[in-house]
């Protein structure tokens, strides 16, 4: 039976609103002591404060809207980074069904994980397995059951989580091939040497490794500087065709892996192996997903444009500017202003283009849009959705989910020994 160790949590209090409006009145103290004073506790609060900081500056003098501004940032970025630490995985368990295992690391995790031996018509063995595990990191706890039980991941099922398939005969254990960081796993999966005959230098060598993340992360790309790798063999230091390039991989909906590789200069023929690669990528995540639900729709009818209904959450502001007839169908117009936009949103704006946006009409059904155009990109982002309305836009409700913060985050590998083709 599967015993679980409790451990106890301490839940957030919700702040004291008393407490949070003095110190938001105190940002525009006559005193810079006071001032610097109130803003490090609100900070101290943490992002349980978020809900309760002024969403306009309407009321705010310039100082004290510009310390609000700078700690929702703050407060902002340490609840996504929060939210990217790894899961933990604390389980006993003697002789349990492998199902119920990987239920329960799914449970604590909030990482689906799915069995798809059927799906790939493979047989199904049953099996029971014997762990215990306390605090250990879910990557970790997750390849050991896995290696148990002659099983491992496919990364690129298309599905939301984890597809748990039959490991290929001969593949060695996951565990041993992996690297840990954080909430990701890595794990070098090929080396191609490529030696052209028209000349001696047009030859290669390409390292793959394969990145799979907690599937509750969904990071939109990965990028792998390579200026600062450090790559041995046997002989001697390896070197890159191309020291300076970045390569880079736009994470698919439905992935939970994805592959980026280095091309290294041909080693001399007698080297026997790396020794040494390590290096660094970077991840682009997302912070937690926020809702703006409008009820108060801007529908344009007989000529007249409505006005546009905004709503702001931690700083970022949609702007529903429009729900118009079109055709047989109904189009949207909105706009989203980030306040402190970081580099990683600038550059992979993109990602949006996955935000979720339905309309739930009067019965509570959800209705998916089935076409998006980006209208604008510029200090606001403008997208125009499509959706059918077989019953009009009355009494319809218009959802729009995404992160309101992205992260970079930084992904540490080290790989030793891997053998030369």
């Amino acid at each position: 039976m599967i015993s679980l160790l409790v451990v106890a949590c301490l839940l957030l209090a919700e702040p004291d609103g008393a407490e949070v409006s003095a110190l938001v009145r105190a940002l525009d103290s006559s005193q810079l002591q006071q001032r610097d004073a109130a803003e490090r506790k609100l900070e101290a609060i943490g992002p349980a404060v978020l809900k309760q900081l002024p969403t306009s500056d309407d009321d705010l003098s310039a100082e004290a809207a510009g310390r609000v501004k700078r700690l929702r940032q703050k407060l902002l970025r340490a609840q996504a980074l929060s939210a990217a630490e790894p899961t933990h995985i604390t389980l006993t368990a003697t002789d349990e069904p492998l199902d119920k295992l990987l239920a329960e690391i799914a449970r604590q995790s909030g990482n689906p994980i799915e069995d798809h031996r059927e799906a790939f018509g493979q047989v199904m063995e049953p099996r029971k397995l014997s762990v215990e595990f306390d605090k250990e990191p879910f990557w970790a706890a997750l390849d050991e059951v896995l290696d148990r039980a002659q099983l491992t991941i496919y990364g690129y099922s298309g599905e939301e989580g984890l597809a748990v398939v039959n490991r290929p005969a001969g593949a060695a254990p996951r565990a041993a091939r992996a690297n840990y960081s954080g909430a990701f796993r890595l794990e070098p999966k090929r080396l191609e040497a490529v030696r052209d005959l028209a000349g001696a230098e047009q030859g290669g060598l390409r390292l793959i490794l394969e990145i799979a993340w907690e599937p509750r992360l969904k990071p939109f790309a990965l990028l792998m500087p390579l200026a600062d790798l450090t790559a041995k063999t046997d002989l001697g230091p390896a070197t890159l065709s191309n020291p300076e390039a970045e390569p880079e991989t736009i994470v698919r909906s439905g992935a939970t892996a994805a592959e980026l590789d280095m091309l290294f200069n041909l080693p001399p023929r007698e080297a026997k192996s790396f020794t040494l690669v390590a290096g660094q990528i970077t991840a682009i995540v997302p912070g937690p997903l926020e809702e703006f639900r409008f009820t108060e729709l801007p529908i344009v009818a007989g000529g007249k444009r409505p006005r546009a209904v905004p709503q702001t959450q931690g700083g970022t502001t949609v702007t529903l500017d429009s729900l118009r007839p079109n055709a047989d169908l109904w189009e949207v117009n909105l706009r989203i202003k980030f306040e402190a936009p970081s580099a990683a949103l600038e550059s992979h704006r993109g990602w949006m283009l996955n935000n979720e946006a339905l309309m739930i009409d009067a019965q509570g059904k959800e209705i998916r849009s089935f076409g998006i155009e980006q209208t604008l990109q510029a200090e606001e982002i403008g997208l125009k959705y499509l959706f059918e309305l077989p019953d009009g836009a009355e009494k319809i409700t218009f959802v729009y989910r995404t992160p309101l913060v992205v992260l970079e985050l930084p992904v540490k590998y080290e790989f030793r020994n891997l053998p030369l083709p």
